[in-house]
């Protein structure tokens, strides 16, 4: 997929940013969504090759000299990140430099951001560190110091909704409506159509949204019962509902107690993130609305 924005990528400069910057840092951290940073960062590792484009497949053929943490584990440890440290240390065999990239690096945990850290602090010299993210808010203040941020332009939502259609063949009107949900994150209106349980997740917070509407709480709590299997699943739903609520909240902005819903699932979202028991943080999530309606 990340071929469907090479052109724009490239017209962005990512590379030229990278080498123009004031502060000579040997590592980059790319923002914005995760398909679009994916190609930004193979396009910059093309540059910094001298070729025009890849000749391999990062993911399907990986090069002696370039370690990677790709997209998957829901937390990236400090177990990865003394992993790619001793990878970094090594010397580059066929290219110009060593390359360490994370994808999706603000799944870091705090303890790996440290590890990270002190690696940049005295980086190997000839090692190039290129990292993506959706946003820099999950960093801590003095990794981002260490870090050039180059912001990729958003998608927006008819971008995504014509790139849904071309590549996916998606009746127009589902298209529009994931393109919107997603406000223009199109890695994650793709994550939905192509991962049937992510669907679900989609579908249950749909549902769970009408409920918190309605305050048919009783319904609300059978829903996330019968539906919620696990922690990353719950940590996904509470992403998309709070994807849903915003449209919501964007097309008839009627929602009184929309701030107080957004920090019940952004304190669930931190209690789940502290590996707190995930059937306790669905009945601490259900209290928060309650106390959140209460209040009003």
């Amino acid at each position: 997929m990340t071929e469907v924005f090479y052109e724009q990528i490239k017209k962005e400069k990512v590379f030229n940013l990278w080498c123009g910057a004031k502060n000579k840092s040997h590592a980059i951290l790319i923002l914005g969504d995760a398909i679009k940073c994916l190609a930004a960062a193979e396009v910059a590792l093309a540059e910094l090759m001298g070729a025009q484009f890849l000749s391999y497949d990062l993911k399907m053929k990986p090069h002696t000299d370039i370690d990677i943490i790709e997209e998957g584990t829901e937390t990236i440890t400090v177990d990865m990140i003394r992993n790619l440290k001793l990878s970094a240390g090594k010397k580059a065999c066929l290219l110009p430099y060593r390359i360490c990239i994370i994808n999706g690096a603000d799944r870091m945990n705090i303890q790996a951001q440290n590890a990270l850290l002190k690696l940049l602090e005295e980086p190997p010299t000839d090692t190039k560190f290129i990292f993506t993210a959706r946003s820099k808010n999950a960093f801590l203040k003095t990794l981002l110091s260490r870090l050039i941020k180059i912001n990729l332009a958003p998608i927006s939502p008819f971008e995504c909704k014509q790139i849904i259609i071309d590549r996916f063949k998606v009746e127009p009107k589902e298209a529009e409506e994931l393109s919107n949900i997603f406000d223009g994150l199109f890695s994650e209106a793709i994550e939905c159509l192509t991962k049937e349980d992510n669907m679900k997740l989609l579908k249950l917070a749909e549902q769970i949204e009408k409920d918190i509407e309605s305050s048919n709480f009783y319904s609300l709590a059978a829903k996330l019962d019968n539906n919620i299997l696990n922690q990353e699943d719950f940590a996904r739903f509470l992403r998309y509902l709070k994807c849903i609520l915003m449209y919501k909240f964007k097309s008839n902005k009627k929602m009184d107690n929309i701030n107080e819903i957004f920090d019940a699932i952004n304190i669930t979202l931190e209690h789940l993130e502290r590996n707190a028991n995930f059937g306790l943080a669905v009945s601490y999530f259900i209290v928060l609305l309650l106390q959140g309606k209460m209040a009003r």
